[in-house]
């Protein structure tokens, strides 16, 4: 019986010890299962990836003498791709060369295939970049052209005869050259280079009789010039022509930093703990600034044509010149009478839109409007600024029904088609629901000194009396009694006249004017202190007691000079800080006197002489 109870004991500690291990075992090999699942699946799970092909072009819009990057980018499959580029479109193709990465996320492997191609544009206008097709697993993969706006490069932005063996020249051109009054001209400063430049600033950028808008100051394009290819740093200003005639853009400079290569001398000053040592050595690269300057422009400004009598109206301050367009937030609103509701007017245009003021809407009755903050926002794409002018309102019905808010309407000039057309945005439809605001109702004309409830005022700001507390007409007027008048003090009449903040400032006023004739009339404490050497000088009956007060006079009047200096010391110092030489003369002479009496021995009448010499030379000191 022992026996079979310790089996029976040790089976159970040994069922109860396999309960605890159990779990984390079956947990480990489950976890290995899987591994070995993903790392067999792997090639599996990549082969089923998506397989995508696309292209993309930077810049997305140029001259006809820029390059443009082109990248065609595949992603799925590890097989090598040949991407077909269909030739002869509107671009010179040049292959640059491929790009390949791998990379494993969450056990999956990713690869991106890139080809990048280097487009010249053989023309102006709208141009598309070509199709690209590609064949992967049977599969054939295609991407869309791309459209690229290409413009034309300006004559006047014409390089120099020698820029091809010029390593940094400057141009600026104007797109258009002839144009009409407050049209958009693009301004464009370029700096061309073939070294990399370490920084660009422009000197001026003032033109007289334009209006400027910044687009863009680090726009960085590669562009060709005589068959050379140079990186270019361009800002581009949006110009406004305030009058009509022949205007100038004047020559724009710009000063750079250029890294220029030295060779070393090694045969110089040898120094091998120096850190010039390895400079003298080897090479090395100094900045150094240079100047440039441009061309200078002359562009041909037109007055505007007259304006139509039916659109005279719809001018709002000044003609827009360039493409505009209106546009509301909201078409139709749902809201409750008494409710706000926030409205606003976009007007978005290539003209200049700084002096366009909005009058408010034309509400119909049964609204009221508040005016808002207007706001301005630039958009510089397409190398062009597009200028958004938001004019804020809030609105608030004062009566249910369905009530309209006709839209704004602004005439521009569009010099394209050289016509006036006129841009409106849409109606604002209200649907207002709830009852009516009550009106302000008047009150009899006896119900003076009679106790009412206050109006009360609506959300709109009208004020009304309800009904219940409106007085009838036999409410009985009492007259009030008459009060006695009682004449104001003094200090209540200049309560009156002075604030409390004009008061403060009288009060801190007369503090800083008595501090100021404190120290005016305050005696300095070097003029204390000579005062006080003086007494001293004229009570001193000994000599020792006259070098004691030329020593304290010293410490004190003069800069840097101790207790103990010695004589010498002090006649140096009064040589070197005295004002006039004859001041510091008799005063040294004084010195000499008295040492020489200090050591040689003198008589009281001596001492007097002394005493009087020295006390006339301190008072003279300065």
């Amino acid at each position: 019986m022992v026996e079979r109870r310790y089996d029976q004991e040790a089976t159970i500690t040994n069922s109860t010890m396999g309960t605890v291990y159990r779990y984390p075992l079956l947990l480990g090999r489950l976890l290995l299962c899987l591994s070995m699942a993903v790392f067999l699946l792997a090639p599996f799970t990549y082969c089923l990836a998506q397989n995508s092909l696309r292209s993309e072009i930077t810049p997305q819009s140029g001259q006809t003498d820029d390059l443009f990057i082109f990248t065609v980018t595949f992603e799925g499959s590890q097989e090598r791709i040949n991407p077909q580029i269909a030739a002869g479109g509107d671009f010179d193709i040049q292959f640059l060369g491929p790009k390949t990465s791998i990379s494993i996320v969450n056990g999956q492997v990713h690869s991106r295939q890139q080809f990048v191609y280097q487009l010249s544009p053989k023309r102006e206008g709208d141009l598309r970049t070509p199709e690209v097709q590609a064949t992967v697993e049977g599969q054939i993969l295609s991407s869309p052209p791309i459209a690229v706006l290409i413009k034309s490069s300006s004559a006047q932005q014409a390089p120099p005869p020698n820029a091809g063996s010029e390593q940094i020249f400057m141009r600026q051109s104007a797109s258009p050259e002839s144009a009409y009054v407050g049209q958009q001209i693009v301004n464009a400063i370029t700096v061309y280079t073939r070294v990399n430049l370490r920084g660009v600033r422009i000197d001026d950028e003032a033109a007289d009789g334009f209006w400027q808008e910044s687009i863009s100051d680090g726009h960085n394009v590669q562009r060709t010039v005589n068959g050379v290819e140079y990186g270019s740093a361009q800002i581009l200003r949006a110009m406004f022509a305030l009058k009509s005639g022949q205007l100038s853009i004047p020559t724009r400079h710009a000063l750079v930093q250029v890294p220029v290569t030295k060779r070393g001398n090694p045969f110089g000053s040898f120094d091998p703990f120096s850190d010039d040592f390895f400079e003298n050595f080897f090479q090395r690269t100094v900045v150094q600034e240079k100047k440039l300057s441009s061309n200078d422009l002359s562009l041909t400004i037109k007055p505007l044509p007259p304006l139509p009598a039916e659109l005279s109206q719809f001018t709002r301050g000044l003609t827009l010149v360039g493409n505009t367009s209106i546009a509301n937030n909201v078409s139709e609103i749902a809201l409750r009478v008494g409710e706000t509701k926030n409205v606003s007017i976009t007007i978005s245009s290539t003209g200049h839109l700084n002096p366009v003021k909005l009058a408010g809407l034309k509400v119909p009755p049964g609204v009221k409007l508040y005016d808002g903050q207007t706001t301005v926002k630039h958009d510089t794409g397409q190398d062009r600024l597009l200028t958004h002018k938001t004019f804020n309102y809030s609105i608030v019905p004062t009566r249910p029904g369905m009530l309209t808010i006709p839209g704004i309407s602004v005439a521009y000039f569009d010099p394209d088609s050289e016509s006036y057309k006129l841009a409106t945005s849409t109606d604002i439809s209200l649907v207002v629901s709830g009852d009516p605001l009550a009106q302000p109702t008047a009150l009899p004309n006896n119900t003076l000194g009679a106790k009412v409830d206050p109006p009360q005022i609506g959300a709109d700001g009208d004020i009304s009396v309800p009904a219940k507390d409106q007085l009838k007409q036999d409410v009985a007027v009492s007259p009030a009694a008459s009060m006695p008048y009682v004449e104001k003090t003094l200090w209540e009449k200049l309560a009156d006249r002075i604030s409390v903040q004009l008061g403060l400032l009288i009060l801190a006023a007369a503090i800083v004017l008595v501090g100021l004739v404190s120290l005016v009339l305050r005696p300095s404490s070097a003029q204390l202190s000579r005062a006080d050497n003086l007494k001293k000088i004229s009570m001193a009956t000994t000599l020792d007691d006259l070098e004691l007060c030329v020593r304290s006079w010293a410490s004190t009047s003069l800069p840097g000079v101790r207790a103990g200096a010695t004589f010498d010391e002090i006649r140096a110092v009064i040589r070197s800080s005295a004002r006039d030489d004859s001041t510091a003369l008799t005063l040294i002479s004084v010195l000499d006197q008295l040492e020489v009496s200090r050591y040689s021995g003198t008589n009281t009448n001596s001492i007097d002489n002394l005493k009087r010499s020295l006390h006339n030379s301190i008072k003279s000191w300065r």
